[in-house]
């Protein structure tokens, strides 16, 4: 089975070569390769696979992986492990990665670059505060009318845009669940660790997790970082299994609760 590739470059903002793959649609060599839940073609190998899967400059050519999750010792959850194949388990045929040509698209870049400036200055501009106070007053509301054994007291934390705004420079066209979600992850459960901290709270842990649309083993992993610099300890959760998200819909449609539809965040806003 031979699959084409076109090996993309473009010359970032400070004069430095990138690449990156886009793979031509190719004919799988069998329907139960094609059809396969745990074999899949993308860019992703372990750092210890053989460095004939990267390039010259060290990037991922993409290929065949089988991927399945690998518990992480002590930790209490799974990543990812993606182990790549020359040929199909299935009909034993050789796979052949080939780079069809290679594609300059830095004036593609710079168009983005300006596109992502201007963005960001929408993102100044977009008044998120209305949106955390109606989000607030939800709470508030569901907090008041949901009757359970212990009284739940709503604490507001402090909106602080400009942090935001400090934390996500130069990730403003990250997608949901990139490297701009990670560093929001961290940036809220460090301080939710900190005010469980400082009242004396046994726990702190997070509703995030009950989102289909959030990295539940990275909010998992920050937590539990946290145990080392604070007294309260981080409960580990993963809210949306056991029709946990199926529930949160059926309590919304109950209690008549404002279910955005978007993340939250300036940035989601403006890009749905």
């Amino acid at each position: 089975m031979n699959i084409d590739v076109i090996r993309i470059h473009y010359q970032d903002n400070y004069g430095d070569d990138n690449y990156s793959y886009k793979y031509i649609p190719f004919e799988y060599c069998c329907d139960e390769l094609k059809d396969s839940e745990y074999i899949k073609f993308n860019d992703e190998c372990n750092y210890n696979d053989p460095n004939e899967y990267l390039d010259k400059e060290g990037n991922v050519v993409p290929g065949f992986s089988i991927t399945f999750e690998e518990p992480v010792a002590w930790e209490g959850y799974t990543e990812p492990v993606y182990h790549r194949i020359n040929y199909c388990p299935f009909c034993g045929q050789k796979i052949n990665i080939n780079v069809a040509r290679e594609e300059d698209r830095t004036g593609q870049y710079a168009t983005m670059k300006h596109l992502r400036e201007v963005k960001n200055e929408l993102s100044l501009k977009t008044d998120s505060k209305s949106e955390y106070d109606k989000r607030l007053a939800e709470v508030q509301k569901f907090a008041a009318q949901f009757k359970i054994k212990y009284p739940i007291e709503v604490i507001a934390g402090d909106y602080e845009k400009e942090k935001f705004l400090e934390m996500a420079k130069g990730l403003e066209n990250e997608p949901e669940r990139g490297k701009r979600c990670y560093l929001c992850y961290k940036l809220r459960l460090e301080k939710t660790a900190q005010y469980a901290s400082e009242h004396h709270f046994d726990f702190f842990a997070t509703t995030l997790t009950l989102s289909p649309y959030k990295n539940a083993n990275w909010l998992n992993e920050i937590g539990e970082s946290l145990n080392k610099e604070i007294s309260a300890t981080y409960l580990y959760s993963d809210f949306k299994k056991k029709n946990g998200y199926k529930r949160s819909i059926e309590l919304s449609k109950k209690y008549n609760l404002y279910r955005q539809n978007y993340c939250g965040c300036i940035y989601s806003k403006i890009g749905r």
